[in-house]
């Protein structure tokens, strides 16, 4: 059974404390921040599609990209973990995992994408998903602006944990090198998947 998720209608709050941060190394989590208003995620009226076939192979979780571009292939090919499936939603009674780590990148435009994926997730548009965490790629090297880090706040409030992957130099040339940040988040949302099985 899909676990309940908290009741968005107002947007104010802030990131949900004790997420259920994996004891393992991982990598990093935002840091707690406090319970503030923060603005509803800006969202498109495009509904997004949920997968209409099987998947060919069986995995715990799915990486969903909520864009194109997000990750997601280096996710999962570089660590072996997870599914892969871009801009839709997983369908279990196909097959598919209800676990979903949501990736994005950490620009304007890929937070965007993200927030109409929780927007619908949150408001109970789509069943039997959980969304364990929302996963963030840098999409540049350096310090995000603040405005972008505020976005990653507003949306953190919506998912159990949001994990951010730093800017991997090499993936720009060779996007399936390896890296350990793509084992550790693979190890990460799999520690997520676990406690929410066994919860």
């Amino acid at each position: 059974m899909a676990r309940a998720h908290t009741d968005l209608s107002r947007w104010d709050i802030g990131p949900i404390q004790g997420s259920g941060r994996p004891d393992i190394p991982a990598p990093a989590l935002l840091s707690p921040a406090p319970r503030l208003p923060v603005a509803a995620p800006r969202v498109s009226g495009v509904a997004i599609p949920v997968v209409e076939h099987r998947p060919t192979t069986r995995a715990r979780f799915v990486w969903v990209g909520a864009h194109g571009g997000s990750g997601i292939s280096s996710l999962a090919q570089v660590s072996g973990e997870g599914l892969e499936l871009s801009q839709a939603w997983p369908a279990p009674p196909l097959g598919w995992p209800r676990s979903v780590a949501l990736v994005c990148r950490t620009s304007a435009s890929g937070l965007d994408d993200a927030a109409r994926f929780l927007h619908a997730w949150a408001a109970h548009t789509v069943p039997d998903i959980d969304v364990v965490a929302l996963v963030t790629v840098a999409d540049s090297p350096g310090r995000l602006p603040k405005t972008l880090r505020t976005r990653i706040h507003e949306l953190s409030g919506v998912v159990p944990t949001t994990l951010t992957v730093p800017w991997i130099p090499a993936w720009r040339e060779t996007p399936r090198a390896p890296h350990k940040d793509a084992h550790r988040t693979a190890a990460a949302v799999l520690a997520l998947v676990n406690k929410e099985n066994n919860s």
